[in-house]
C-alpha cells in the first residue's frame, strides 16, 4: 500500500466554491462574501484567486462581487464571468 502524501490548501471562508484545474496543479476559489457569493455589511469582499499546489501560494484573479462564476478550460486557462446590472 503506497503512502499518499498530504498538504495544506488555502484557508477557505465565505462562498464555497472551488474548482481544480484539469493538470490538478491549481485550484480556483472564491474567497470572502456570504455563503451565496454576495458582499453586505461587515464581511470581506469578494475576491477570485487561483492556488499553485506546486508554491502553496494563492494569486488573486478578481477582486469583485460581480464575479460570480468560473471554470478551467482545457487549455488550463481560467474563465470567469460576471453579474450583470
Amino acid at each position: 500500500m503506497a503512502a499518499a502524501r498530504m498538504q495544506v490548501g488555502p484557508t477557505l471562508a465565505g462562498y464555497p466554491e472551488t474548482r481544480w484545474s484539469p493538470d490538478s496543479r491549481s485550484m480556483a476559489y472564491f474567497q470572502g462574501g456570504d455563503v451565496f457569493g454576495e458582499e453586505s455589511r461587515g464581511v470581506v469582499p469578494v475576491q477570485l484567486l487561483v492556488y499553485n499546489a506546486a508554491t502553496g501560494e494563492s494569486q488573486q484573479i478578481a477582486h469583485s462581487p460581480e464575479a460570480k462564476s468560473f471554470c478551467w478550460t482545457h487549455q488550463h486557462s481560467l474563465l470567469y464571468t460576471f453579474k450583470g446590472r
